[in-house]
């Protein structure tokens, strides 16, 4: 069911980005989610890997790829339906010679990056959430 819930909410954040007007796309970003005092902490959802397998499973078996914001506004909303605390992060690394800019949008959960792997080398440049978790990195 999990696997489910994440293809749904994949396709849909994908499609939301892609091709709707951007007063939708920004209000799908922006929507505020309240923490519930009583949802289970990290470490719990550690334990119970079932949310984190059927994430990765739905995005294995979608036919094609989805990048790092969809990616990250889908597991919050699933994190956020269930009341657990996140943070949506944007950042910019600017390591390249020849000037690019690369942006990369990960989900934290305290101070544990679970969605967008390694951001080591990224300068938060935009957040959504807890202000506390706006320079975790893992």
């Amino acid at each position: 069911m999990i696997c489910l819930e994440a293809v749904v909410c994949l396709i849909l954040c994908d499609l939301i980005l892609k091709f709707a007007p951007r007063k939708i796309s920004r209000a799908v970003i922006d929507r505020p989610h309240k923490a519930d005092q009583n949802a289970p902490s990290l470490d719990a959802l550690v334990q119970r890997p079932a949310l984190s397998s059927g994430y990765l499973l739905a995005l294995r078996v979608l036919p094609w790829r989805i990048v790092c914001l969809p990616q990250a506004l889908a597991a919050r909303s699933m994190l956020s339906r269930r009341g657990i605390a996140n943070t949506l992060l944007v950042g910019v690394k600017r390591d390249d010679p020849e000037g690019t800019t690369d942006l990369h949008a990960w989900l934290s959960i305290g101070d544990h990056v679970i969605i967008g792997g390694n951001v080591s080398s990224y300068t938060p440049m935009y957040q959504l959430g807890s202000a506390e978790h706006a320079t975790s990195k893992q």
